[in-house]
């Protein structure tokens, strides 16, 4: 019944490649399943939608694209149908909608509305990588924001160099909220 779902798994490559170009997108998925019942002859079709899903880097499409099948498969176990007497007979089709998100989120440098950066309670880092995480954490971590011109560079190339008390393993740039918890859970003593 659940064969239809590796459908998925082909599609990853054109998902990969709209990622890269756009740099993040939401996903979600239709899925028609077709059941039968114990006392009719024609299967019954029903719509399953996943849950929106927030892509900001190939490991979450990877990671979602295995999770959205088993939400699915979730919905069905617990959902009123199986306790009808309705059984799955297959997935029958499957919408694959996605589009360019685009959210406020740590990446690269931009520039601040003035109204925010006449206050100078912001430290807005000159960065031209997607590392706009690890400069903020390094920023506190070795109190970077005493230093005179805090959002310059030339601070955060050095301790990008030698920097060794914190790791970095597992999180992909730019950071997605699975990769901060992730940050948080290798650096428990630090962070």
């Amino acid at each position: 019944g659940y064969k239809g779902f590796t459908y998925l798994k082909w599609q990853e490559k054109r998902l990969s490649e709209y990622l890269a170009k756009e740099k993040s997108m939401k996903i979600i998925i239709d899925v028609d399943v077709l059941f039968d019942h114990l006392e009719t002859e024609t299967p019954t079709k029903f719509t399953m939608r996943s849950r929106r899903c927030n892509i900001l880097n190939i490991a979450d499409l990877k990671k979602e694209l295995g999770n959205m099948p088993k939400d699915i498969e979730l919905q069905i176990e617990n959902s009123e149908l199986t306790r009808s007497g309705f059984i799955i007979n297959k997935v029958h089709k499957i919408n694959i909608h996605y589009d360019k998100y685009n959210p406020n989120r740590a990446g690269r440098y931009m520039e601040l509305p003035e109204w925010i950066s006449k206050k100078k309670a912001c430290i807005n880092i000159q960065n031209e990588d997607e590392l706009c995480f690890k400069y903020c954490v390094l920023c506190k971590f070795y109190e970077v924001f005493k230093k005179d011109h805090p959002q310059h560079m030339r601070h955060y190339k050095k301790l990008i160099t030698t920097e060794s008390l914190l790791k970095w393993d597992g999180v992909n740039f730019p950071a997605s909220n699975d990769g901060i918890d992730t940050f948080e859970t290798i650096n428990q003593n630090s962070i």
